[in-house]
């Protein structure tokens, strides 16, 4: 009878389905298949679903660091991309990394290892793009508040990059549409939080109490990409290029009444 491993979504409960489907071939057989619950429907006899045990994925994830750092740091930035179907490469990628050594990734050939690197080039290309996309509203406790809907799962790797870069700022990075955040206050680490959410006033989307000075700062904003439109030099595809449309709700300089980017 043909069994797949089952997981909840999320890493940690990724990490459970491989440990346990390496553990069912330690001869090196047939690997059982894994699949995420809130994927597509599984194709097999029978489904057994693997308990997200956090202990146990970390035990698995330190396991595959040894091995290779940078290559699990790849494994990761694959799974928290938008790609279809990549948990199977993902899977049979980390046990050929386990039994071969991080040389593994260098087999371009081999279909499974090009789609992890291609997932994880889409995940890191995305998170870099918002380290310049991404635009932070003051509010009126003075901190500050910044809305993402990227199509990866980002968060994990651009809070490094804005914690460094405005260390004494108390700020949010929200991605609604995944129920996370970062949070960072100054002087502390920046924290991951799963499960954030801030309430909608009357279905409209959320809204949050502005400083005085954001307006002043939205306007000033708008102002700098009017002056910088140099009319003969416009090239509407280039700038689509680096600030693509799909990310302008969540730009400020977009919202204002009666104004727009000059694209």
């Amino acid at each position: 009878m043909n069994t797949e491993i089952t997981y909840r979504r999320g890493f940690a409960g990724f990490l459970c389905a491989v440990d346990e489907s390496l553990r069912r071939s330690p001869g090196g057989g047939t690997l059982p298949p894994i699949r995420s619950l809130e994927g597509s429907e599984g194709l097999f006899d029978e489904a057994q679903l693997v308990d997200t045990d956090r202990a146990r994925a970390r035990e698995f994830w330190n396991r595959l660091r040894r091995v290779s750092a940078p290559a699990a740091q790849t494994c990761f930035a694959a799974f928290c991309s938008d790609r279809r179907d990549k948990d199977g490469a993902l899977f049979r990628g980390i046990a050929r990394i386990l039994g071969e050594g991080p040389r593994a990734l260098e087999d371009l050939g081999d279909k499974d290892i090009a789609e992890v690197l291609a997932a994880s080039r889409r995940t890191l290309g995305e998170a870099h793009k918002f380290c310049g996309l991404l635009r932070f509203r003051e509010l009126a406790d003075s901190s500050w508040y910044a809305a993402i809907k990227p199509d990866c799962d980002i968060l994990p790797f651009i809070g490094e990059h804005f914690s460094n870069r405005f260390r004494i700022m108390r700020f949010i990075i929200h991605d609604p549409g995944r129920s996370a955040a970062i949070l960072h206050q100054p002087g502390k680490p920046w924290r991951l939080v799963q499960g954030f959410s801030i309430r909608e006033e009357g279905g409209g989307g959320i809204s949050l109490p502005l400083s005085g000075r954001e307006w002043e700062i939205r306007e000033g904003w708008l102002r700098y990409f009017e002056s910088t439109a140099l009319e003969p030099r416009r090239n509407l595809r280039l700038q689509a290029s680096h600030m693509p449309k799909k990310y302008w709700d969540e730009l400020p300089e977009t919202q204002n009444a009666g104004t727009k980017l000059p694209l």
